[in-house]
């Protein structure tokens, strides 16, 4: 799979998902949990930002 900056932006879900697939077991572990810990550092940084639009009231 080619992840130049140009065919990022015209990627293919199914091509994506076979890639991930095909990764070894830890290597998908690894990346479910650093997908996990970004989740929740947007989720946190969203909260934050809603708050602070509110004190903006």
């Amino acid at each position: 799979m080619d992840l130049t900056t140009s065919n990022l932006l015209h990627f293919n879900y199914e091509q994506i998902i076979n890639f991930v697939l095909g990764l070894p077991s830890e290597t998908k572990q690894d990346l479910v949990a650093k997908l996990q810990t970004n989740l929740q550092a947007t989720q946190r940084v969203e909260m934050e930002f809603w708050k602070f639009i509110g004190l903006l009231d």
